[in-house]
């Protein structure tokens, strides 16, 4: 069963000189796939993985994502689809310093549950990140590791039915690793994963590869 259905997607800025962000982009991923997207810095890996979560809408296509079809959604409803569907985990964490991990990770959802229901499953997640050490410390005095953890928690904390990431390079082979064996669990619990980087390490993890350059996306057969 797909859970992510592209057909024939574009990306088009500027009319006037058209630049093709996307070209003809047509994707089918299953539910509970671990799909690693490849390519070179400007090819328009994160360009597509705004397009998935309903961050950046399609210029034409065919965008259905967990059983909803984002064309033509209003920016309100694409909101409450990434809020309730999609996690994001961002490459440079997006962490605000004057909250504690814990609140970092509470915040997304602050103004839609009950506070306690939210640190609840705040806490339980960053347990199982095993960063229950940390819960009140500020963003200044994590790791590049700790970090991503507590960005993964945050991305984590609705439930989502997509885990959408972009791994930092500025993280050590050790933590890389560390952090991959997290998503490693998740995957085994039946998420659905996205991946896009250019660290062919990275690629040796999850079900399948692509390898996307200049906008277009093709099936990854070993190492390009």
């Amino acid at each position: 069963m797909s859970i992510i259905s592209l057909k024939d997607i574009q990306v088009v800025y500027n009319s006037f000189h058209p630049v093709y962000a996307l070209q003809d982009v047509s994707l089918s991923i299953e539910k509970g796939e671990w799909i690693t997207i490849l390519g070179p810095s400007g090819s328009g890996k994160t360009i597509l993985l705004n397009v998935i979560g309903g961050m950046e809408r399609s210029s034409m296509g065919e965008v259905e994502v967990a059983g909803m079809l984002l064309n033509g959604l209003s920016d309100d409803a694409l909101q409450d689809f990434r809020r309730n569907k999609i996690g994001f985990i961002f490459q440079h964490y997006r962490l605000l310093d004057q909250y504690t991990v814990v609140e970092n990770v509470m915040l997304p959802q602050w103004p839609y549950l009950p506070k306690k229901e939210i640190e609840r499953r705040a806490t339980e997640i960053l347990s199982q990140l095993h960063m229950s050490h940390r819960l009140e410390h500020l963003p200044g005095e994590l790791s590049g590791g700790e970090k991503q953890r507590t960005a993964i928690a945050r991305a984590m904390v609705h439930n989502p039915e997509i885990l959408c990431d972009e791994p930092t390079g500025n993280l050590d082979g050790e933590n890389r690793d560390n952090i991959l064996t997290c998503l490693e669990d998740l995957h085994y619990n039946g998420m659905t994963i996205l991946i896009v980087t250019h660290d062919e390490e990275v690629a040796k993890y999850g079900d399948r590869s692509l390898f996307l350059r200049d906008g277009i996306l093709k099936e990854r057969v070993g190492f390009v």
